[in-house]
């Protein structure tokens, strides 16, 4: 899939879907990837989840940022 030869980390079939459910432009995309990524270093992590990014999700959402 187009989305895991972007990213440098695995990302799972649910977090793949969260991400095309919530983001409708490019760029969304690749903030989504670079989160993803910043998370998966931080926590030592091998593959991210759709539970992972649901919290930056919220986030960005109560920012305003989305």
């Amino acid at each position: 899939m187009l989305i895991n030869e972007l990213s440098e980390v695995k990302l799972s079939e649910d977090a793949i879907a969260l991400i095309f459910n919530n983001a409708n432009r490019f760029r969304q995309i690749v903030k989504f990837i670079n989160k993803a990524e910043s998370i998966a270093k931080t926590n030592e992590l091998s593959e991210i989840k759709a539970e992972n990014l649901r919290n930056y999700l919220t986030e960005i959402k109560k920012a305003g940022r989305y």
